[in-house]
């Protein structure tokens, strides 16, 4: 069966398509499943030229490295590096944020709590800048926790 943009024989926005879709497997513990979709996501964006959807799938990359087990710290830190330039370049503020919480993670799971909270600052500050009073409100408590 085939969904979304693929239904109506659009390639465009399949990428996006896919990568909330492997998100959603990632909520359910569906590992594996995500990890295959967030990289076709991925290879996709690059194929139909959507960055900004690439970035998207590379972020949930980072987001699946640090569920692993044991987790992928290295190709965590590298994926929303990469998901954080893409962003950057785009002006995708709330993507730059997410980015800056996930390698707040990656550096607390490295055991570096100094680099961890300054991520967590540097998200905060672009939740709170875009009025993100959720995400806010999350990474608030993440700084506590490292404190």
């Amino acid at each position: 069966m085939r969904h979304g943009s693929a239904a109506v024989g659009r390639a465009g926005f399949l990428a996006l398509d896919l990568t909330w879709l492997s998100e959603a497997y990632l909520i359910a513990d569906r590992i594996e499943e995500a990890i295959v979709l967030a990289d076709r996501a991925f290879e996709l964006s690059r194929q139909h030229q959507e960055p900004g959807h690439g970035a998207l799938a590379l972020k949930l990359r980072g987001d699946i490295a640090m569920r692993l087990r044991p987790k992928q710290i290295e190709q965590a830190e590298a994926h929303y590096r990469q998901a954080f330039s893409l962003a950057g370049g785009m002006a995708m503020r709330p993507l730059q944020a997410h980015c800056h919480a996930g390698l707040a993670q990656v550096h607390a799971a490295a055991g570096n709590l100094d680099k961890a909270r300054k991520e967590l600052s540097a998200a905060s500050d672009l939740f709170r800048a875009m009025a993100m009073s959720g995400f806010l409100a999350k990474a608030e408590i993440e700084t506590a926790r490292f404190r």
